[in-house]
């Protein structure tokens, strides 16, 4: 075969490189005549024909124009051989040499024949092999002018027409077809007359592309035949009663349903006859069961004509007044429209056999059925111990521009030889309209046909006229000689037409006005037959009217009959399983556990490989830690919990089947359930050896291709032919499942309900959020939910007894947190009597998260063991707080309902607080809602906010699922409404997560944060998107304080230069904050005001004395005895005594032996030295422009006299204070989280207290008390709302966000603006020694500041994945999993989130 296809090669191109210098002849393109395509059409171009006739040249003068030199030596070497011994050449070349001496047997010698024109002839009959579908007639219409190949012009090859009748040998070669018939001598004439036949018929053949020499040569036999294929008399009466059968059938339709749209055969109607003569010719050859799936057109023509659907029952379908069989308390589902609906037949065939005949039902999406035949198919052979694959066939017939165009066929074609996906070869149907609904095949594909795709598998293709019913039957019985022959895939492409265009309500005028005035006068393909019948002679008009009679007979009566047929809508549910239940059926339910000994005993056979087997050293240990798992009864992990699961359903007798991306290994390397032998490379799969003499097919796990779309299909189809195999399969990330969307939403979440078809398949989704990016998070688990029929208003029975709940949902959606609880919902799936498919959010870094263990106990049946109740061992649907709490707890304030690893994290930050006043709640199971075992946790916590908390965007995960259903429940319990179920999660997104880790982490913080938080949560309490709007809330806050602050000290200033007591200043300006703060506190607080406790009270009255009182008379004393700028500048103290007291109070971490330690002491050091620096040095005078030569301003007042030293010593002490007060407030804000009640509180408390202050002080002075609308009262009121008021609130705010020593960060910039201000306004003196001071005291608190940002985070915040070096996954990006997240660092003192990096 190799040296036949390199001497065509190089034949050929020597062949042009001769002729083409010798101009013989001319290389032509010709358009083919519609009507003739005889070989008398091929024109010789006789003007090239006066260049002289190529004479014989003998083998020895060979010219190497030809072949080449090497070419040309070898056959005269073989020649030399040959003649001195002929056995010593091939019998092929021995037979060739005996003709040119006349020596072979049974024919003479051709004179005057050369090799060079033997040769030629081989590349003739080649070129009609390779490109003779070209020239075929395969177009119904003629509507195709298609230019015919050079290659088949014979000019091409030196023949002229003088050639035609002389007699060429044409050898007896060692391949099949037309070279290997016994007649060695034919003219040219009858070569090419009957190549014209078997290859530029009705049928076009294309094969050539097919590397396997005895595929070959078995189509050759096939197609070469020495007289062109005829049937018998009887077989075309039977071929004529199936065709009137499937054009009539269409007619009465037509005639009876006029308005109706049913997607008519008509212009195709000879796929019936086809159909059933491959059927017939498969149930020959052996085939027990044949799996059907097609799109909708001709539907309703196989359900009556192939499939034998009762005619009455498709009739009545059409009848909006049907009658239907009362059904109450029936499931029926919503049913599906007719042309979509299945059905199975026995089928008794021609030959007297009888075939079981199944058509899956399929819903519009073109090709989307296609992988689940085949999974079906698959499923078939194993369960029917159909090992090689002859008994089981899958037939598929496609559009033509659905088969171009549907990425899903080349997905399902690409399976065909696959170890674990083959079926033993496909059968493809194409009926080829000509046209996707409106689309030509110009705007509808790129290649010439529509099944070019199919080349790529090396499957053979058949191109047949659908006019030609003959030619139609006879590649359908090629087609499943091929598939019984070789095994593998085949593919028919009838050629054929619309002739009511898309529907039979469709106008196709629209867009093919000269396809359709075409088909407007084309004969049908019934038309054509009967003529060509009724020339031949073999029937007569008589025969042809008794067929139609009694065709039309049995169609009216059926019809007839339709008009009191009561319809079933559970007719079409063909087959049931035996034994299983429908929805309405009340299932028990089952225990799930295990026998320990069974446990024990199979958890062996997982963990122990062969002595000889050297697998890699990370896997050697993980089998080792799970032989210890075993043994030791303790820390079973995910993987093992999933093996467990596999080997005990194995045991009971069912087939388990996982297949996906990767899944052998498992996307995060955690299963290995195949291993590898690192020396030999052989495989071993300890789930294959758990008991003797195991079907090595009994389990199987496989990698799949890189097919979303097929394999699910492909896994749908095989789980839903046998309720006992237990088939999963796993995306390699949640998220790319929606490359398989179509399968969702079609089949698996509606197929129950439209078709009454139930399936069991398991789909595992990585989910979570660990920073991996948006496409590796999230398994956009809200579209499974949302597609959930539950309904949300409406608790069902929840009585143990009586509860068929996951019965009457369509699919179950569980993200589970254990392994045990793993084990037992997929152990749940088989211990049924009903079917439903199951979508589990799994896990990512749960894998191997040293808490995510279970104990062996968790997964047996003994009585006592935890995990068993009253009805055994079982899947948890919810799994209540850890804590041990009674049936009643009145003291937790919070329930965190939650669902997946979060609950980890949740669980860590709560122990991390010790806020033991919270419960968290674990939601396992979310669809169906497990509306009984929540009511359960809101009676257990009667006195809790009740809190729903995800890591997913509030758009995404299961809140819009969960608030309707939690709030059925609480409403039913008088515990509120939508309101009181407040949200902690991420803010609505249109990308699933961020990209950045930096920006993941914080907002995992915050939501953990938000969960925990002392206070009650506002009623969306939503994690920021980004850290960036965080900070620029802080920054404005600080901007208020700033000049706040900077302000009060310029009007304070003046006041007290005016002469106001700085004692009855304290007094007005708290008793005006206080009237202007607490209406807002009243309105605004009602809903998280805490109750008052002695100790928050006590801390209140803490506060008002130490700020109010004492703070706010020593600072105002200070800046008497100095100016604005010195007390402002005395201020930047501040955070050093913050520092200093957080260190006390351990509210701040301290490392000595740490750089950001160091810098907050040295930085507290340096600041104190600045301030004393101040203190001591004037230095020389600053002068501005605008200050006046006698240093008194226009708006400035007799001072009071300076005493810098005791100035100093007061506004040290108030900041020490203030310090104080900062601290105290970060401590009360924690217990009492009503920021506008505190800041009342503190002013009111400062007013009283203060008040006994300045009596005490100034009780002999009652003009002091007096005040105007003058400086005086502008400097109570500013300094009241401002600094009291808003700075306090804002104070608070800023320190449950940022912590209480950054609150004080707006200090160096507040006095500068004060120098500025003071010396414009007050004529202050400005020297440059405290100018200096101030810097010092600056550059002081940037150092505390910079050590405080340099704080790293908790590490005890972190999820750690356990995983040893040994298993570290590959360095693939789509697979990296281990993730040592740094959540950002969170505020002890407040439990509110600080940046890590911008705390400044």
């Amino acid at each position: 075969m190799a040296w036949f296809r390199a001497s065509f090669c190089v034949g050929r191109l020597a062949i042009r490189r001769t002729l083409s210098q010798g101009g013989s002849y001319a290389i032509r393109k010709r358009i083919l005549p519609s009507q003739n395509r005889s070989f008398r059409s091929t024109v010789f171009n006789l003007k090239e024909q006066t260049s002289s006739v190529p004479r014989a040249v003998p083998l020895s003068k060979l010219a190497d124009s030809f072949l080449d030199g090497t070419s040309s030596v070898y056959l005269e070497e073989l020649q030399r051989a040959w003649e001195a011994d002929p056995n010593s050449v091939d019998e092929s070349w021995d037979n060739f040499f005996r003709n040119f001496v006349g020596q072979a047997s049974g024919s003479p010698g051709v004179s005057g024949q050369t090799i060079q024109e033997s040769m030629r002839l081989l590349l003739l009959v080649r070129a009609y092999q390779v490109n003779g579908h070209l020239k075929a007639d395969l177009d119904p219409l003629c509507l195709e002018e298609r230019e015919v190949p050079y290659e088949l012009d014979p000019a091409l090859y030196g023949f002229t027409e003088t050639d035609l009748d002389r007699e060429f040998f044409i050898g007896v070669w060692s391949m099949s077809g037309f070279l290997s018939e016994n007649r060695p001598v034919q003219t040219l004439r009858s070569i090419l007359t009957r190549l014209e036949q078997a290859y530029c018929g009705s049928i076009g053949y294309e094969y050539m592309h097919i590397e396997d020499r005895e595929k070959c040569n078995w189509l050759r036999e096939k197609i070469e035949t020495p007289m062109p294929m005829q049937y018998s008399k009887d077989r075309r009466v039977v071929i004529l009663d199936r065709l009137i059968w499937s054009t009539q059938f269409e007619n009465f339709l037509a005639t009876k349903m006029k308005t109706a749209k049913r997607f008519g055969l008509e212009g195709g109607e000879t796929l019936i006859p086809g159909m059933k003569e491959m059927f017939d010719r498969a149930a020959d050859m052996g085939v027990e069961n044949i799996v059907v799936g097609m799109p909708h057109r001709g539907r309703l023509n196989v359900l009556g004509n192939v499939f034998r659907k009762p005619l009455r029952q498709i009739f009545s379908e059409f009848d909006k007044n049907s009658k239907f069989e009362d059904e109450t308390g029936l499931y029926t589902g919503t049913g599906d429209v007719k042309y979509h609906l299945g059905t199975s037949y026995d089928r008794p065939t021609r030959g007297g056999n009888r075939i079981h005949l199944s058509l899956v039902a399929n819903p519009s999406h073109l090709e989307a059925v296609d992988p689940v035949v085949i999974g079906k198919t698959r499923a078939k052979q194993y369960f029917s111990n159909d090992l090689d694959r002859t008994r089981n066939v899958a037939v598929l017939i496609h559009g033509d521009g659905s088969f171009a165009g549907q990425g899903v066929v080349y997905e399902t074609l690409h399976l065909s030889a696959l170890p674990n996906y083959t079926t033993g070869g496909t059968i493809h149907i194409v009926v080829n309209n000509q046209v996707a609904f409106t689309t030509d095949p110009r705007s509808g594909r790129s290649s010439q046909y529509c099944t070019d795709v199919a080349k790529a598998l090396n499957a053979p293709i058949f191109h047949v006229n659908g006019d030609d019913i003959e030619a139609v039957v006879h590649v359908c019985e090629l087609a499943a000689q091929w598939r019984q022959t070789f095994h593998s895939d085949v593919i028919v492409d009838i050629v054929c037409y619309r002739r009511f265009g898309h529907n039979e309500i469709d106008e196709p005028f629209f867009t093919q006005p000269k396809m359709y005035k075409v088909i407007q006068k084309h004969p049908s393909s019934l038309e054509i037959y009967k003529n060509k019948l009724l020339e031949s002679g073999e029937v007569t008009q008589g025969d042809i009217d008794r067929i139609h009679k009694k065709v039309d007979s049995i169609l009216n009566e059926e019809f007839v009959n339709s008009k009191d047929y009561v319809q079933q809508r559970r007719d079409w549910l063909s087959t049931n399983w035996e034994g299983f239940k429908s929805p309405e059926q009340l299932s028990r339910i089952r225990n799930t556990g295990v026998n320990p000994d069974i446990l024990k005993s199979v958890g062996r056979a997982i963990t122990v490989l062969p002595e000889d087997f050297k697998p890699h050293r990370a896997v050697k240990k993980i089998y080792e830690d799970r032989a210890r798992m075993i043994e030791t009864g303790e820390g079973l992990d995910w993987a093992m919990a999933e093996a467990l699961a596999f080997a005990t359903l194995l045991v009971e007798g069912n087939h388990v089947r996982l297949s996906g991306q990767d899944v052998e290994r498992g996307t995060f390397s955690h299963r290995h359930a195949m291993i590898h032998d690192q020396e030999t490379g052989n495989k071993y799969c300890p789930l294959d050896h758990i008991m003797e003499n195991q079907n090595e097919e009994m389990f199987t796990v496989s990698n799949s291709s890189l097919s979303e779309f097929g394999v699910l299909g492909f896994e749908l189809g095989y789980s839903m032919e046998n309720p006992d195999a237990f088939v999963l399969w796993e995306a390699q990330f949640g998220d790319f499942a929606n490359g398989a969307q179509v399968i969702f939403d079609q089949f698996l979440s509606s197929g129950e309900s439209k078709w009454l078809r139930q399936t069991g398949l398991v789909v595992l989704l990585p989910h979570g959020y660990d920073g991996q990016g948006p496409e590796h998070s999230n398994a956009r688990l809200e579209r499974f939910l949302q597609m959930s029929d539950e309904n949300p208003y409406e608790i069902p029975e929840m009585d143990p007894t009586q509860r068929n709940q996951i019965q009457r949902c369509n699919w179950q959606v569980v993200n589970t947190t254990t392994p045990a609880n793993y084990f037992h919902v997929l152990r749940r799936q088989i211990h049924r009597e009903f079917r439903k498919p199951l979508i589990v959010m799994s896990p990512k870094n749960l894998l191997r998260y040293k808490f995510c263990k279970s104990k062996l106990s968790e997964f047996d049946d003994v009585q006592g063991h935890e995990g068993f109740d009253q009805q055994g061992t079982r899947f948890k649907r919810l799994i209540k707080d850890q804590n041990n709490h009674s049936d009643l707890e009145k003291g937790i304030r919070r329930l965190v309902l939650c669902s997946g690893k979060v609950y980890y994290e949740l669980d860590e930050e709560r122990q991390r607080l010790n806020a033991n006043d919270i419960a968290i709640c674990r939601v396992e199971q979310l669809c169906p809602f497990p509306y009984d075992l929540i009511q359960r946790e809101l009676k257990r916590y009667p006195n809790a906010e009740i809190v729903w908390c995800q890591e997913e965007p509030m758009n995404m995960g299961a809140y819009t699922y969960i608030a309707p259903r939690l709030c059925t429940a609480m409403m039913e319990l008088g515990r509120g409404s939508v309101a009181d179920i407040k949200y902690v999660g991420r803010a609505p997104s249109a990308a699933t997560a961020t990209g950045l880790l930096k920006i993941h982490q914080n907002e995992q913080a915050e939501i953990l944060h938000l969960a925990m938080q002392p206070q009650p949560i506002n009623l969306n309490s939503i994690a920021p998107a980004h850290d960036d709007d965080q900070i620029c809330n802080s920054k404005q806050s600080h901007e208020l304080m700033k000049f706040g602050f900077a302000g009060m000290s310029i009007i304070t200033k003046f006041a007290l230069n005016r002469g106001m007591s700085q004692h009855v200043l304290v007094v007005y300006r708290h008793a005006i904050a206080t009237l202007v703060i607490a209406p807002f506190a009243i309105v605004f607080d009602r809903k998280v005001r805490p109750k008052m406790t002695l100790s928050i009270f006590v801390k209140i009255l803490l506060l008002g004395l130490l700020e109010p009182t004492i703070d706010q008379n020593l600072f105002y004393t200070g800046m008497k005895y100095t100016t604005a700028t010195f007390t402002s500048a005395m201020c930047n103290v501040l955070p050093a005594f913050a520092f200093m007291m957080a260190w006390i109070f351990k509210l701040e971490k301290v490392n000595i032996r740490k750089l950001r330690s160091q810098a907050k002491i040295l930085g507290t050091i340096v600041t104190v030295g600045g301030a004393m620096l101040m203190t001591l040095i004037n230095g020389p005078m600053l002068q501005f422009p605008w200050k006046k030569s006698n240093n008194q301003h226009l708006f400035s007042s007799a001072a009071v006299k300076q005493d810098p030293v005791k100035g100093t010593l007061m506004i040290t002490v108030g900041c020490f204070c203030w310090a104080g007060f900062i601290i105290l407030q970060a401590i009360t804000l924690k217990s009492y989280p009503a920021e506008l009640s505190l800041t009342a509180l503190i002013c009111l408390v400062g007013t009283i207290e203060g008040s006994i202050v300045a009596l005490a002080m100034e009780a002999g002075n009652a003009a002091v008390w007096s005040i105007h609308l003058d400086v005086k009262f502008l400097a109570a009121a500013y300094s009241g709302v401002i600094c009291s008021g808003i700075a306090y609130y804002v104070q608070g705010v800023i320190m449950k966000t940022r912590g209480p020593v950054f609150v004080t960060a707006f200090n160096p910039l507040s006095m500068i603006i004060v120098a500025i201000l003071s010396s414009f306004i007050l004529s202050e003196i400005l020297y440059l020694g405290r100018v200096i001071g101030a810097i010092v005291i600056v550059i002081g608190l940037y150092l505390v500041l910079w050590g405080k940002s340099k704080d790293q985070p908790s590490s005890n915040q972190n999820i750690k994945m356990e995983a040893s070096n040994d298993q570290k996954m590959t360095s693939m990006d789509e697979t990296t999993v281990v993730s040592n997240q740094n959540f950002i660092l969170l505020d002890v003192t407040s439990s509110k989130v600080t940046p890590t990096d911008e705390s400044v």
